[in-house]
């Protein structure tokens, strides 16, 4: 019996910190490793298939990528937002990105640093990733 109460501590524990991100930096860090377990799953498949999946969303993503390359794909960043993923058609570049806190994406964004959590993130194939800086002032 003290096993099953135990148990079920730990899953309701669980069950909270997964549906309800402590703020924006929270959910800015959750976002920033599934954009990055993305980045993952599409240089993996370009690995065994010489090209990036041939997806232009992230449903189309995810028949192609789980459960060989990831367990179980993020479909949405840390505040709930659909992520966004494109390949394109040459199959040589890919572009994943969540629109961040505002949910809405902003693609003037797409080229700088972002300045704020309502900015995009936004990770490409062979350029720096521009996500949100979470760290020492993020607690």
């Amino acid at each position: 019996m003290k096993h099953v109460i135990i148990a079920l501590v730990v899953f309701l524990l669980a069950a909270t910190l997964q549906a309800a991100p402590a703020g924006d930096c929270a959910a800015a860090a959750e976002t920033i490793a599934s954009l990055r377990s993305l980045q993952i799953v599409a240089d993996a498949y370009k690995i065994d298939y010489k090209k990036y999946p041939p997806a232009v969303s992230i449903q189309e993503l995810q028949p192609l990528a789980q459960p060989v390359y990831i367990r179980t794909m993020p479909l949405r960043d840390g505040w709930g937002n659909p992520i966004f993923y494109l390949t394109f058609a040459d199959g040589k570049s890919y572009v994943i990105a969540s629109p961040g806190a505002d949910g809405k994406f902003d693609e003037s964004t797409w080229t700088r640093e972002p300045k704020s959590f309502s900015d995009d993130a936004v990770i490409r194939s062979g350029v720096a990733p521009r996500v949100w800086a979470v760290g020492e002032g993020c607690k």
